[in-house]
């Protein structure tokens, strides 16, 4: 007997990983999950992780080469078996974890301490019963736990271990309800064990010599199939048809390991070289994730739902938490194709985003944001997109270049004044914009629905990256680097009539890198990760009564529609 104590506290570990949902750039085809990775080096053990399994109190259990590896959302705890042998089956029932191994089988437990005790039932037998084999499969079959070997079952029953020979060779057990397991016996097909005899329920001819990798009930009446090289079927009334997916090809040249469905009418599958591919019940892609979309191997040894319907993958190198309740999905730009994302929006049914290499855009659709789509440059965009407004029908771009319009393609080089930052309607002029540049501010008015460069404003010259303008007509400037202005602007001619400059002495902890935002009817003005308010009477900036602005290391919310919310880079 074996002992080592762990406690319990995932629920904590979810709830604070939850807090680091956002990434600054986009790139994959099709949009994934959070990906929570876990290296050799974090959970200090080996790298393949063969089955995995969860406890009544959340705590997560892996089958790893080096033995038990259990993970209470805080602590990793390895518990190795009594000659270290490598654990490639697990099952949990109750509160007993069973294991199999080499030569070895039986279950861990916890006292009320918290101990972990493992119990061997190779004891349960004659020595000569057990010597040599090795578990692979454990499964729950009725009220019997049965260890599956190459060539033999070990039946437990009520603590009493038998040994069944099967008078077939059982390539692998598939458990599909809590009354029915599927066996595929070699050069006999797919078989039920009832009562202790073998019932056919597809022929060797059906199988054609396709190997089995996974089983899982559909719905009432259909059970699908995944097979090592020929994709995936469908068992109704005993016969086998072929169901066809949009991946046919991608699964039969990366080999599907694993099978499970989850919640939701999605079916997970884990393949041999290309990780994870997650499908609805009509056979269309929801989502691929490899290690191109940031999974750290793609080969995937083992799947899992745990209690929360969140996915766990044992990985050939790793363990893996895909976070299938999070509605938010990633891109990641591992090849910096995309660059650094400074902006975005959806317009005309398509997603922009600008960025420091150009503007992308892609087809959008707010009620199934996943679909396969890449994003592509629009033509002439190339450089630094600084901001990206919707005004109207009119899609305007702030460039590096100048403005350009984006109302349709090709796009419309308006104005060529350098450093199109903040671009703002004009209070009162519903045909006018102002834009802040890296030179000054400029002025749009809008001619037969088209917006046309009108002036550079007389009397500021500075730079201008943000704007806000407040209820009494006056607008507030802040330059990127140092400064904060307030500006009271004559839009009939385009120049300034009063010019305010505040800085440390009217309170703020710095006047370095300030920006602005509009809060109901309130500006405020964010200086060294704090927010403050401009006090009238007092010409005094008191710290806001607002929070929930900038997440951690002062990184910046943007907001393409209610549904999709991308974190920005600091100081942009």
């Amino acid at each position: 007997m074996m002992c080592q104590k762990n406690t319990w506290n995932l629920r904590g570990f979810l709830t604070g990983t939850l807090l680091m949902v956002l990434v600054s750039v986009l790139a994959q085809n099709v949009e994934s999950p959070r990906i929570v990775n876990f290296s050799t080096e974090e959970y200090m053990a080996q790298k393949q992780n063969w089955s995995i399994g969860q406890l009544a109190t959340g705590m997560m259990c892996f089958a790893n080469t080096a033995g038990l590896l259990t993970f209470d959302g805080v602590n990793w705890v390895l518990h190795e078996m009594p000659h270290r042998q490598i654990i490639r089956a697990l099952l949990i029932d109750d509160d007993r974890i069973y294991v199999g191994s080499y030569g070895e089988f039986g279950f861990w437990s916890a006292d009320p301490d918290g101990l972990f005790l493992y119990t061997s039932l190779i004891p349960l037998l004659d020595p000569s019963l057990t010597d040599g084999e090795e578990i692979w499969n454990i499964i729950k079959s009725g009220n019997k736990i049965i260890f599956h070997s190459f060539g033999t079952i070990f039946q437990l029953h009520h603590d009493e271990l038998r040994r069944i020979e099967p008078p077939y060779s059982i390539r692998f057990i598939h458990p599909i309800d809590s009354d029915l397991d599927m066996l595929q016996v070699t050069g006999y097909g797919l078989m039920q064990y009832v009562d202790n005899s073998f019932v056919e329920k597809a022929t060797q001819e059906e199988l054609e010599g396709l190997k089995v990798t996974g089983m899982c009930r559909f719905d009432r009446s259909e059970i699908l199939v995944a097979t090592e090289r020929n994709g995936l079927f469908m068992m109704h009334n005993n016969e086998l048809h072929n169901w066809p997916t949009v991946i046919d090809s991608m699964l039969t040249t990366h080999q599907i390991n694993k099978l499970t469905i989850l919640d939701s009418n999605l079916i997970a599958i884990g393949t041999i070289s290309d990780g994870l591919f997650i499908l609805n019940h009509a056979g269309e892609l929801i989502s691929h994730i490899n290690k191109n979309s940031g999974l750290q191997n793609n080969t995937i040894l083992a799947l899992f739902k745990d209690h929360t319907n969140n996915l766990w993958l044992g990985l050939d190198d790793g363990i893996a938490l895909i976070d299938l309740n999070n509605p938010t999905r990633f891109y990641q730009d591992f090849n910096g194709k995309i660059g650094t994302v400074y902006d975005a929006v959806v317009f005309d049914d398509w997603l922009y985003i600008g960025t420091n290499q150009g503007l992308f855009h892609r087809p959008y659709n707010s009620k199934s944001v996943l679909n396969q789509h890449d994003f592509t440059l629009v033509d002439g965009s190339q450089g630094q997109v600084w901001d990206l407004k919707k005004i109207g029908s009119a899609l305007l771009v702030g460039h590096n270049n100048g403005t350009y319009d984006v109302s349709s393609l090709p796009i419309k080089h308006i104005s060529k004044v350098s450093g199109g930052w903040d671009l703002e309607l004009v209070p009162g002029h519903k045909d006018k914009l102002i834009q802040g540049t890296y030179t000054g501010l400029v002025t749009f008015h809008r001619k037969e629905n088209q917006w046309q460069f009108a002036n550079q404003v007389r009397g500021f010259t500075g730079s201008a990256k943000h704007l806000a303008f407040e209820n009494s007509g006056s607008i507030w400037v802040a330059n990127p680097y140092r400064g904060l202005h307030r500006l009271l602007i004559d839009f009939e001619r385009d120049s300034v009539i009063s010019l305010q400059t505040f800085d440390q002495s009217q309170g703020l902890p710095s006047d370095f890198n300030l920006s602005l935002l509009t809060f109901g009817e309130k500006i405020h003005i964010r200086s060294a990760q704090q927010y403050f308010e401009f006090d009238e009477e007092r010409k005094h900036f008191y710290p806001s009564k607002i929070e929930g602005f900038t997440l951690n290391n002062g990184e910046k919310l943007i907001c393409a529609e209610p549904e999709m919310t991308f974190k920005m880079e600091s100081n942009l």
